[in-house]
């Protein structure tokens, strides 16, 4: 028996060629499914082969490259080596322009032969591909997405596409561009994004012909921010957000609502903005439910770094990479909080100097505001810029925020 759970299988001819999670590379007849050969390349396999030039490239997780070759109905070997100790190799390969990559735990190598002439080509058209060929089939818009500030401009451009997905040139018929949303365009795609302090979204439609396509376009103006869901809408510009919240009326208000019966993402991330910002402070109203005495955690972030207010643990924690909290960066704190009750919780990152200052507080709504930060912690690898956003797990338990807004740090001169 094989397991193969990692590495995905490729196709040469009519052999399908799969890597177990053991490190054995097994072959078997694409008609029949029945085994041909197989081979053990190492003791785990995470990566997926590459098939280039008529060989197989394969690299295991713990870092023995192979070069192999069907020959008939067996493989083999055309080269082996091993990367260096505690190189270990968890993507896959790629081949461009005469290259392989391949990224490991310590490096990313480039393969080249230079004896050989580099090219790209086309592959050849099934017959089923060049059924309907000729004329233009699809319009492109490029960007199909595009984050823009207040006022600023962006120019949308066109490619098309025939019957068999291949690139052709763009058609005499003059392209017309409407829009669903505020903002201007004109003919030649130049679109202005409107000035004022709305968090907004336009829908970009072109129309050459027959043929339609659109992209979308958030616009997001400077800070300060402030939401307070007054409007019954989760704001359009936020990223994975309104799939996994909803606006309810909670003591006589609207608030933003994070259930718990989506099909996925009850533990997920969401992004207010563009990623280019930096030294700036995220705060919100919260409130944790509880199911049969169970909380979730409730968590926000601001600058790749993130505050979380965790329900079960009862704890306080700073982090930015959970896999590595001890290893990259992280700091936890003990703290008690109670379901049903709002907490009005606060994150603030400065860069100073060569590293990045994390600082949170929190304390019960309606109370005056603390002195002193909760919990602080500083990064000497720090990230520099990155969207403030909203973490939350309501597996558990349901979410609620209120007043959320994020704020340019305060001048320190």
């Amino acid at each position: 028996g094989c397991n193969i759970g990692k590495s995905s299988p490729v196709l040469v001819g009519n052999r399908v060629i799969a890597v177990d999670d053991r490190g054995r590379m097994i072959v078997c007849d694409a008609d029949t499914g029945h085994e041909i050969t197989r081979k053990n390349l190492g003791t785990s396999m995470r990566s997926t082969p590459l098939v280039a030039d008529g060989k197989i490239y394969a690299c295991t997780t713990e870092g023995r490259w192979w070069t192999l070759k069907l020959v008939g109905d067996k493989i083999k070997e055309v080269q082996k080596l091993r990367l260096p100790p505690h190189d270990e190799c968890y993507g896959s390969p790629i081949v461009s322009h005469g290259r392989i990559y391949l990224p490991t735990s310590e490096a990313m190598y480039c393969i080249e032969d230079t004896a050989q002439k580099h090219g790209v080509a086309l592959m050849a058209l099934t017959p089923a591909e060049q059924v309907g060929l000729p004329g233009p089939h699809h319009v492109q818009v490029v960007p199909a997405e595009v984050l823009l500030a207040t006022g600023a401009k962006q120019k949308f451009s066109l490619n098309f596409f025939d019957g068999g997905g291949r690139p052709i040139k763009a058609p005499a018929t003059a392209a017309k561009f409407t829009l669903e949303g505020p903002g201007e365009i004109d003919e030649q795609g130049n679109y202005s994004a409107p000035t004022g302090s709305t968090h907004t979204s336009t829908t970009v439609r072109v129309k050459v012909g027959e043929l339609k396509g659109m992209a979308r376009v958030r616009i997001v103006p400077p800070l300060p921010w402030k939401f307070d869901f007054s409007g019954g809408e989760v704001p359009i510009t936020w990223v994975a957000c309104r799939y996994r919240h909803i606006i309810r009326d909670v003591d006589g208000k609207k608030v933003m609502v994070k259930i718990t019966t989506i099909p996925k993402g009850t533990r997920s991330q969401g992004w207010l903005g563009p990623v280019d910002l930096h030294d700036y402070t995220v705060q919100a109203d919260v409130r944790g439910a509880a199911t049969d005495g169970r909380m979730p955690d409730i968590g926000l972030i601001a600058q790749r770094y993130t505050v979380d207010l965790m329900g079960a643990a009862q704890k306080l924690q700073i982090r930015t990479w959970p896999p590595m909290l001890e290893k990259r960066m992280g700091k936890t704190i003990d703290f008690a909080w109670q379901p049903n009750l709002w907490y009005t919780l606060k994150v603030r990152v400065s860069n100073v100097g060569d590293k990045a200052v994390v600082q949170a507080k929190v304390w019960p709504h309606g109370q005056a505001e603390p002195a002193a930060w909760t919990i602080e912690a500083d990064d000497e690898a720090p990230n520099r810029n990155g969207s403030p956003g909203l973490y939350g797990n309501a597996t558990n338990a349901e979410i609620f925020y209120d007043n959320l807004t994020v704020t340019p740090n305060p001048s320190t001169n």
